[in-house]
């Protein structure tokens, strides 16, 4: 008869309950220490002025020595944990990887590649539709005027790439649109001293 294969999320809860206590004695290693040398210091203080040393106060010795060689043991046992669980884990990662390059990775690699897939307005297109914005608003508005503008212009012709989001919560057409108004500034077509929020016309684009 077959062993009945381990519950995964059992094993979990086990290993990370396990770790925890080991990892809790382990770190109380520095305050038992100086525990244990006030003790220390105490007791000697008591026999150089020729005063018995307290029951309680040897028990605490015993008790701080004890903990101390529990927690040494303990920081023992969590080094084999890691040396056994380092490799197990470069496997898992190693296997991974080799999923996603074999295109058998988790789904949300799927999604990602659909979503970089779907067809998107061009940035050539969004330059010409922004400064066209731009012009019928002035030559200088406030960033938000101009993409409401640009929506309005685009109302239709938007593709299902232009629609999506970003991680940031971005629709993707406006964030490209922002990138692309970065473009314009850096070759002098868009003003680089424009006060925050306002998206303006050079000059010579100005006179256009």
């Amino acid at each position: 008869m077959e062993e009945a294969p381990l519950d995964r999320d059992t094993v979990l809860h086990w290993l990370k309950e396990e770790l925890g206590r080991l990892a809790e004695n382990a770190s109380e290693q520095a305050a038992l220490q100086a525990q244990l040398k006030e003790v220390a210091r105490s007791s000697e203080r008591l026999q150089t002025q020729g005063h018995p040393i307290p029951d309680d106060l040897r028990r605490l010795k015993l008790d701080l020595m004890m903990r101390l060689e529990n927690g040494e043991q303990a920081a023992a046992e969590l080094k084999q944990w890691a040396e056994g669980l380092r490799p197990l884990l470069a496997k898992i990662d190693a296997a991974l990887i080799a999923g996603k390059r074999s295109g058998k990775g988790p789904s949300t690699t799927g999604n990602r590649k659909r979503k970089e897939k779907a067809p998107r307005t061009s940035q050539e297109v969004l330059r010409e539709y922004l400064l066209t914005a731009l012009r019928e608003l002035g030559g200088s508005a406030k960033c938000s005027e101009v993409i409401d503008k640009m929506r309005d212009m685009l109302a239709g012709q938007l593709l299902p790439g232009d629609l999506m989001k970003r991680k940031t919560g971005e629709i993707i057409w406006e964030n490209n649109a922002h990138w692309e108004r970065n473009a314009l500034v850096k070759e002098g077509i868009l003003k680089k001293n424009s006060p925050r929020g306002v998206w303006e016309l050079a000059e010579q684009e100005d006179k256009t």
